[in-house]
């Protein structure tokens, strides 16, 4: 919802009817947050934001984008001089090239394909057929490109879990929602196509999310479990404590393949310094 509030608010240039203090203030939390959420996003929508305000002849809409670009490198300055507990639980290597392209094709392999594809199509169209399209090209280009460069900036990564994902497949999918948008307008089936797709998504999605619950609802407890024994602790001033091991039996949790999961039996209690 970060990623896509403060995108919906660049990509549409949103302008209030009028100059409120409010407003101003939310986006620039907004752009806040969006720095915070991930080491190879954040970064991304800094160059986003820095693009939007550079092109856009619009006065007020630079206004708004001006500290937002600050806002968003600030956090993301926080963020990665403030990462000690990850940086100190590190394992693995910088620079798993390999790694990082068969999880590129794992996980954003079919995305990549059709956004490639809607923009050849969409480009062809536009020479053929004389349809200004240029702009949403240029959007489309843009987030596949920002995708790419998000997963490219994990080769500097010791670990590359698949929730580092997450932007590059937001970015991914609405680049092709960008797209098919377009495409559907240039056909008789306007209705038909964007209907199908959409109850075709849910249907997935919904299926994922009822096999995915429990596992997560798992995961989350005893992540809860063991914050309230380190907090406990602190309490009592002490410095050892016992919490439960995660459960990671499910590739969509936060913690699966971080360093936050040590080794030793998966339902067991490992002892960990607080």
């Amino acid at each position: 919802m970060i990623y896509l509030g403060y995108f919906w608010f660049l990509r549409w240039q949103y302008i209030p009817r009028k100059h409120s203090g409010i407003f101003t203030f939310l986006i620039i939390v907004l752009a806040f947050l969006t720095g915070a959420t991930n080491e190879n996003i954040g970064p991304i929508f800094i160059i986003l934001t820095y693009f939007y305000y550079a092109s856009s002849s619009n006065s007020e809409f630079r206004q708004y984008t001006y500290p937002s670009t600050f806002s968003c490198i600030a956090e993301f300055i926080i963020l990665i001089t403030h990462n000690t507990g990850e940086a100190a639980s590190e394992k693995g290597r910088a620079f798993q090239i390999r790694l990082i392209i068969e999880q590129l094709v794992q996980y954003d392999g079919i995305l990549l394909t059709i956004a490639l594809s809607l923009i050849l199509i969409l480009s062809v169209q536009n020479h053929f057929r004389r349809i200004d399209l240029n702009n949403d090209i240029l959007i489309t280009e843009l987030l596949t490109a920002s995708a790419l460069a998000s997963v490219g900036a994990l080769i500097l990564s010791p670990q590359i879990p698949p929730r580092t994902y997450f932007g590059s497949v937001i970015f991914l999918i609405v680049a092709c929602l960008i797209g098919f948008n377009h495409l559907v307008q240039l056909t008789k089936l306007t209705r038909i196509i964007p209907i199908g797709c959409a109850s075709f998504i849910s249907c997935v999605a919904f299926q994922r999310y009822t096999d995915v619950y429990p596992q997560l609802l798992s995961n989350y407890e005893r992540f809860y479990t063991a914050e309230q024994a380190a907090l406990n602790a602190q309490k009592h001033h002490r410095n050892d404590i016992y919490v439960p091991g995660m459960n990671d039996t499910c590739n969509y949790n936060a913690y699966h393949e971080t360093a936050y999961l040590g080794f030793g039996k998966i339902h067991g209690w490992r002892n960990t310094m607080a």
